[in-house]
Order: structure tokens, then C-alpha cells, then sequence
């Protein structure tokens, strides 16, 4: 009460002084991951490590899900395949699976991860004695795809592990008729009872008799039935007299298999396979030809097709291209190929679309006697980056019209490309959980007789509405790999590649030419992007940008800055980088690659990329204060006096990034 000590004054409330404050500070570590090796120790995340880039539908190998197929079309003559033509095949997974490293060397495996052994589907191809030309006889299988897999609009290529080189292989896909045996009726098991047209689904003792529909007593050893009399006693009817027929099973259907045994014959008999002491995995339900099990036959061919020969020294200049892949183990090759069939090298057979690919069916023909061929795995396969097509250099709007034939994307990796060998210090990633370390792969940009003067690109979206933000990162990196015979070579180049990013026509462009391999000594073939310097290119004027080198040039006209830069002898070097309209790094939500033509030929090659990655994350300390004084004097007032500041770099522990910006704010009130 010091103020009633002065004259006149009294008072009832006492005065008071008060300071409170609160003071909080951010060490942040937003990315632990770092590889020093590929000169990212301060953190490092991927926007693509190319890693997953390839998307797939699957063809099982499993015996199960293959049926005898129904007879080809003839392209020659436009006529069905004729049923007498057919082979004796069997089809089977052997009993012991093979080891994975057996046909993937550099695949990694563990007894954890369950990879060690892996299914084959073994093809056995027969020609019986009556059947004179190899190359007129054929055997074939054929499986269902699920309806989700019916759209294949946008797989690229299809792609097959084998081992095997005898004979041509052909691949058909799309709509396929399910009458295996060419009778123009629904053959099944499942013989519908008085007055119903459809079975009721389950298999009855006296209905196992196998899709021809007939005992062996009366089959005619072509895959039909005798309209009278007996195989032995045939009448009128026509029979197959072949040697190889047996009087017992003229068609060969019965079905008969021992665990462990390596006697495959008759292990996809369809008569007496449900029956019996020894009922096959699959229960009791009746065969048929109905692969879809609509109900109904569909007798329908509308589909791709392509015939390939399986000895890669027979292929044609095209057919050169399809070999993609071959394993070695101790420095020996394993006989297992990687084919690659660009689904554009396939014909028509009647009218279909690849949004309607029900079916896939695989032909063997030009099998001189008795052979076998291994499929360790099939895949439909596309990719995450969509091709954009090709376009002059001079536009910016490419056209996918003949296209595929000039550019496509495909991926090459450590586990089905013998001669591949990653940049220094990148390999894939390891998982403590199953002990197995996971392949490492790059992108390939192949383009073919691609014009002088003309580029082609690919382009992958990222799925957010407003971009994603790279602004905690010190640059942006990645690796090239350029070959093309005479075109790339490690002294000069007719190839540029260019990285773009951005957010619809905003965006920024980094071209630089390509050089052969990966260029690790020099280094030119390394995208190195300081980000930092990239965003004062944006926001500063031509005066006050720092540049790499005096001679380095700036050009600014229409809403483009185009830096050029220079070398040691201050002539241009090729590499640039573009600006369009007003792109952010806070906003980015799409990246186009591609390579450019800057020759006056056509040029043929493979550019690779690899680790798309963001470098040297941001761990700036970020402070955050707050000070309050409150002073009462008495009755008579009182007086706040508030301070507080928060540091562009301060965030909370729920939030990653800072605001950007510093804020503070001084108040007073009496």
C-alpha cells in the first residue's frame, strides 16, 4: 500500500507487478535415412526409386487353373486349326519345386521369406506317328482371367520366363473359344436332370466319365465320341490307329497320379478324377469346358496374337528386341530366358479391345518328336510412368499416334538382367523381418529410329490434390545411364535428357545431354539440383542471382527464364534449366521424363534412370517465445505488456514442417 503514503490518496486494493514467460525450441531430424555412399549422409527420401514401378497382372503357373485349350486360328488361311492336329500334351508342376536361385541367381532368398523353391509349369508336347508335319501340329493350354484383369489398357508388354528352345510358342489374349474339341456343343460332366438345362454343379459317381463325354470303351482316340460300335470294334467310324493310342483310354483322359511320383502322364485326366479310391485335389465337381462357368459354351475367338520362335538364334531383326533378360549362375548361362513382347507387335484375330481380355491361351507348334518346355512365370505387365507419346523439339504437345513403335518405358534390375550393374552404392533394400535383400532396378527410356529433331517422354502423376512439398530438402538427385551405338559415347552425345516437375503449366525443366554408362568418373550423367538456388532462379531478378559460372547466360521472355550454363571454356555445355509460369516447390504433383533427338538422324538406344530423390533434409532449430507482464498500481489502473515470437522453422511435435515464415507480436494494453 505504498500509494496511501501519499497525500489524499487512499486506496482498498493493493498493487502488484507480475512476469510470466514460456520459452520452447525444435531440434528437428525429419528424415533419419541416409546412404553416405551415394553422397546423401543427411537424410534421403525417394520421390521414385523405380523400385515399384512396374505393374503387373499375374498368370498363375499352377497347373490347376490350365485346361486343354480349344484349336487356334490359322492366320495363313483365316481357318480354325484342325483338331487331328492336335498333339498328346500334358501339362504339370513337379512334385519337387525348383530352387528359386536356380533360375534367378541374384534373387535373394531365406527360408523366412518362404522364396527358396518356387512352381515351374512343365509343357509336354508329343507328336503321335499319323501326325507327319511338326510344323502343322500344335498342343495347347488355356486359363481365365479374374474380371478385375479384364482391362489390360494399360500393359505395355507381356512377359515370360522359359526354358526351352524347340519349336514356336504363340500367345493369344482376349476372347477365346471354350470349345476345346471343336463340336459346337457345351461338353461337361454335369449332365442336367429331366427337364432342367443346367446340372446341379455337383459330380455324381456315373458322370465322371471326362469332358468327351464318353467311356474309353467307346472313344475314337481323336478326342471324340463313336457314334456306334467300339474303339475296338469300330464299324463305319473313323478311329485314331496312331501307335502311340491306347485301346484302353483311346482318348487319353483318365486321370491317374501318385504323390511323389514323377509320372506326370495322366495327371490331367478329367475321367475318373473325382471317383474312385484316389479322388484329385479340387474335390468333387464336375469338368467341363466352361472355363468362366457362365453356363453357357462360348464359342467366341476374338482376340491378340503373336507366334514367336523360342530359339532367340532364329529371331528375326524385330523378334531380336523380345529377348529381355537371361541368368547366369557361376559364370554359366541357366537356360531360363526373359521374353518381352510389346503388346503392339500382336495382330488382331475378328475385332476385339484390350479392355476385354478374358482369356489367355498358349500354343506349342514345330515340336519335331517328344519335348518339354518349363514357364517359371507369365506377367501382363505395364508401368507407373504413362508414355506421352513423341513430339518435335520445338513443341510441347506430344502424340501417342505410332508412338509405341518409337518409345517405350520398361525396367531392367539385378535379378532377371544378368549384365545389369546398379550405380556405385544403390542396391535394393534389405528386410531384417524375412533376411532378404530386394532387387534394385531402374527405368528405361528405349526408343528406336527416333527422328533427329523430335523427343519422346513419359510422364507419372503423383495423387494429391494440391502437390506435394519439397521445401525441407537442400536438392534434388538422380543417376542416368546412356547407350546407343554411336550416338553415346563417353567424349560426345546426339541425346539430351530432361526431367520436368510442376503443378499443371507450372512448372521447372532440367535438360542435360546424355553420356554412355553412367558416367561415374565425370559425373555428367548425375542430376544434382540445389534447390535452394532453384527457388532464388524464381523469385530474384536477373541482377541478383548468383551465378555457377560468370559466362552462364539468362534469358527471360513471356513468362520462361531459361538459364544456360557454360563450361570451363565458357561455351555452352547443353544442360539448362527452364522455368514456366510460376511453378513452387510446395506444390508439385507430376514428373515427365524423356530424351531428345538433337541430331539430324534417326537414333536408336536405351536411356536408364534411377534414385529420383530428395537430399540433405532441412534440421534448422526453430525457436518459439512467449512474455507477459501485468502491472496493477492500486484502484487507480493496470497495464498488460505481451510479447511473443515464433520462428519460420518452429513446429509442433504432430506437425513436420514450420510455417515458413516468422511471426511476432507486441501488445500493450492500459
Amino acid at each position: 500500500r505504498i500509494l496511501d503514503k501519499l497525500p489524499i490518496i487512499e486506496t482498498e486494493k493493493l498493487s502488484t507487478f507480475s512476469v510470466e514467460g514460456e520459452f520452447a525450441q525444435v531440434w528437428p531430424n525429419p528424415n533419419p535415412v541416409n546412404n553416405a555412399e551415394t553422397g546423401d549422409p543427411n537424410g534421403v527420401a525417394f520421390i521414385d526409386d523405380f523400385e515399384g514401378a512396374k505393374r503387373t497382372t499375374y498368370i498363375p503357373v499352377q497347373r490347376r487353373q490350365w485346361k486343354a485349350s480349344s484349336a487356334p486360328v490359322d492366320t495363313m488361311i483365316d481357318q480354325v486349326w484342325p483338331q487331328r492336329y492336335r498333339a498328346r500334351m500334358y501339362w504339370y508342376n513337379p512334385f519337387e519345386q525348383v530352387w528359386t536361385k536356380d533360375i534367378w541367381p541374384n534373387q535373394s532368398t531365406s527360408q523366412l521369406a518362404h522364396n527358396e523353391k518356387t512352381d515351374i509349369l512343365v509343357l509336354n508336347h508329343k507328336r503321335l506317328s499319323n501326325q507327319i508335319n511338326p510344323d502343322s501340329i500344335w498342343s495347347g493350354i488355356t486359363t481365365s482371367f479374374y474380371s478385375g484383369d479384364y482391362d489390360q489398357t494399360q500393359s505395355k508388354f507381356f512377359e515370360i520366363w522359359l526354358k526351352g528352345t524347340e519349336g514356336k510358342l504363340t500367345v493369344d489374349l482376349g476372347k477365346i473359344s471354350e470349345d476345346m474339341n471343336d463340336n459346337g456343343k457345351l461338353d461337361t460332366e454335369d449332365i442336367p436332370e429331366a427337364g432342367l438345362t443346367l446340372g446341379n454343379g455337383f459330380l455324381e459317381d456315373h458322370e465322371d466319365v471326362g469332358v468327351d463325354g464318353c467311356p474309353d470303351l467307346i472313344e475314337d482316340g481323336w478326342g471324340g465320341c463313336l457314334e456306334s460300335g467300339t474303339y475296338n470294334s469300330p464299324g463305319q467310324n473313323e478311329i485314331n490307329t496312331a501307335e502311340e493310342i491306347n485301346p484302353d483310354d483311346p482318348n487319353n483322359d483318365n486321370w491317374n497320379y501318385s504323390e511323389g511320383s514323377t509320372n506326370y502322364s495322366q495327371v490331367n485326366g478329367t475321367e475318373g478324377n473325382g471317383t474312385g479310391s484316389q479322388i484329385q485335389e479340387g474335390g468333387k465337381y464336375p469338368d467341363t469346358e466352361d472355363l468362366d462357368r457362365s453356363g453357357f459354351l462360348d464359342k467366341t475367338d476374338a482376340y491378340f496374337t503373336k507366334t514367336f520362335p523360342l530359339d532367340p538364334e532364329v529371331f528375326t531383326e524385330e523378334e531380336e528386341d523380345y529377348l529381355a533378360g537371361e541368368t547366369e549362375k557361376d559364370g554359366m548361362y541357366t537356360g531360363w530366358r526373359l521374353y518381352r513382347i510389346p503388346l503392339i507387335h500382336f495382330e488382331n484375330i475378328n475385332t476385339v479391345e484390350w479392355n476385354e481380355i478374358r482369356s489367355l491361351r498358349l500354343v506349342w507348334t514345330g515340336v519335331e518328336n517328344e519335348n518339354t518346355l518349363q514357364i517359371a512365370k507369365m506377367e501382363l505387365v505395364g508401368n507407373e510412368w504413362q508414355e506421352l507419346g513423341i513430339a518435335p523439339d520445338s513443341s510441347s504437345t506430344f502424340d501417342q499416334t505410332g508412338a509405341d513403335s518409337v518409345f517405350s518405358i520398361a525396367i531392367v534390375n539385378t535379378e532377371d538382367n544378368a549384365d545389369y550393374i546398379p550405380p556405385k552404392g544403390v542396391k535394393g533394400e534389405y528386410d531384417p523381418i524375412n533376411e532378404i535383400q530386394s532387387k534394385e532396378q531402374s527405368l528405361v527410356l528405349k526408343f528406336s529410329n527416333l527422328e533427329g529433331g523430335y523427343k519422346a517422354a513419359a510422364k507419372k502423376t503423383l495423387y494429391t490434390n494440391s502437390g506435394n512439398s519439397y521445401l525441407i530438402y537442400d536438392r534434388m538427385k538422380m543417376y542416368m545411364y546412356g547407350t546407343s551405338l554411336g550416338h553415346i559415347t563417353d567424349v560426345d552425345t546426339d541425346i539430351y535428357f530432361f526431367l520436368r516437375f510442376g503443378l499443371g503449366d507450372d512448372y521447372y525443366e532440367i535438360t542435360q545431354p546424355v553420356f554412355e554408362g553412367w558416367d561415374e568418373e565425370e559425373g555428367r550423367n548425375s542430376i544434382d539440383l540445389d534447390l535452394g538456388w532453384l527457388t532464388k532462379l524464381k523469385l530474384q531478378s536477373e541482377e541478383n542471382i548468383q551465378k555457377y559460372r560468370p559466362t552462364d547466360v539468362i534469358q527471360d521472355s513471356a513468362g520462361v527464364r531459361k538459364y544456360s550454363f557454360t563450361g570451363e571454356d565458357g561455351l555452352p555445355t547443353g544442360k539448362e534449366i527452364i522455368l514456366q509460369g510460376s511453378p513452387s516447390l510446395s506444390r508439385i504433383q507430376y514428373f515427365t521424363v524423356g530424351i531428345t533427338n538433337v541430331s539430324n538422324n534417326p537414333i536408336s538406344g536405351e536411356v536408364w534412370i534411377d534414385e529420383l530423390r530428395l537430399s540433405g533434409v532441412k534440421k534448422d532449430k526453430g525457436i518459439a517465445m512467449r512474455v507477459q507482464s501485468k502491472f496493477n498500481l492500486a484502484d487507480l489502473g493496470n497495464t498488460t505488456l505481451s510479447y511473443s515470437r515464433k520462428d519460420a522453422d518452429f513446429h509442433i511435435l504432430q506437425q513436420r514442417l514450420g510455417s515458413n515464415s516468422t511471426t511476432e507480436d507486441l501488445r500493450l494494453n492500459v
